[in-house]
């Protein structure tokens, strides 16, 4: 868990093939890239959202960071509608 108010971002594994593979948490501000090797087995799949998934093939990369905007994900105001 983290507080709403740590300004970081936090990488979390979907699907791991292992059970130690637990979330890692960076520092805002910091750029994370992940690159396909050349020579890999198998192609990975990419996920953004849950929205669109897309194939990256050998060599590709993706480049994430923190935006200079964040956009909150929690309402703090009590829903007593339910």
């Amino acid at each position: 868990l983290v507080a709403p108010s740590v300004p970081c971002m936090l990488l979390t594994p979907i699907a791991p093939h292992m059970l130690t593979a637990r979330p890692t948490v960076l520092p805002a501000g910091c750029e994370l890239e992940l690159r396909v090797p050349l020579d890999a087995r198998a192609l990975p799949m990419v996920s953004f959202d849950g929205m669109h998934e897309e194939e990256l093939g050998r060599g590709a990369s993706v480049r994430v960071a923190t935006s200079m905007s964040p956009v909150p994900f929690i309402h703090t105001t009590q829903h007593l509608d339910d």
